[in-house]
Parts: structure tokens; sequence; C-alpha cells
């Protein structure tokens, strides 16, 4: 499955341009993080679903300008396997609605799990044990995303 990853990611118009993907798990779920804290901007989140239960969790980012089209591959368990990281172009204005997340993950080591949960949101698991309920971007936004996604991870079954 690994090796057909950069070919999903060009197909599904992510990038022209060649993918790093990233194995084996622990490096995946280690860059993940780093990625994500690293970015000037989180766009939006798109989860879908794979065989036997396995989840591709997709999260638009843009850093220095660019658009990266960031796609973390989850084994049945959840457990972060993989990641494709692929530049979708120059960055176009949007609404930054999850960009929270990038200093909630500032010194988190790893993002070791995600699970889908209710209308389109993940349950984003670090290796420090902390929890958030990551749902696509709703305006209006309240500055409390933050707050509100570890409540919503306290209270949503699941990893």
């Amino acid at each position: 499955m690994m090796a057909w990853l950069p070919l999903i990611a060009v197909a599904a118009g992510a990038s022209s341009a060649p993918c790093e993907v990233v194995t084996p798990a622990h490096v995946a779920q280690a860059r993940l993080a780093e990625t994500l804290a690293d970015a000037d901007a989180i766009e939006s989140i798109t989860v879908s679903s794979e065989e036997r239960g396995a989840l591709t969790v997709t999260f638009s980012v843009v850093r220095d300008g660019e658009q990266l089209l960031v796609a973390a591959t989850t084994a049945a368990s959840g457990e972060v396997s993989a990641l494709t990281i692929g530049r979708a172009g120059p960055a176009a204005p949007e609404g930054h609605g999850l960009t929270w997340l990038s200093v909630e993950l500032a010194d988190a080591s790893a993002v070791v799990r995600l699970t889908a949960a209710d209308r389109g949101a993940v349950l984003l698991s670090t290796r420090d044990g902390r929890r958030y309920l990551v749902s696509p971007a709703r305006a209006p936004r309240t500055g409390n995303e933050a707050v509100e996604a570890r409540w919503g991870a306290a209270w949503t079954k699941g990893a």
C-alpha cells in the first residue's frame, strides 16, 4: 500500500510534483506533528475511509506561501502508519480555520493516532496523551477552538 501513496496523491490532484513519502510509522508520526506545528496556517481537514477500517486524513496547510497537502494514512486501529506530503502550488488566501492546531502541536513529539468522529471530524492523539477533536472549519470562529477541541475529545469515544 505504501508504494501507491505518491501515485494516489498525484491522481487525486494533490501534486503534480513528486511527493515526499514518510515511513515507518514512528517516523511518519513525528513528521506529521512537525509539519503541522511548522505550518503558517492550517486551512482544512478531510477524512476518507479506506478498506479494513483504515483512514486517510488530509490536512491542507500553508508554509512559506506554498499550499501543501499532508495525507496521513492510518491502520485500522487509528495508528498513523505513513505520511505523504505533496505541493499543491501557491497558497490562496483562506480563513485559516484550523491554525490553532499548529500552536497546540508546537511541543508535540508525534501525532500517533487519528480516528474518525462525527460530521467529518477526526480525533487526534499525541504521543504525550493530548487529544483534540479536530472538525472541518466552520465559521464563525470563537477564538477558543483549542479549548473546544480538548473538551470535544474528552467527550468523544474512541482512541
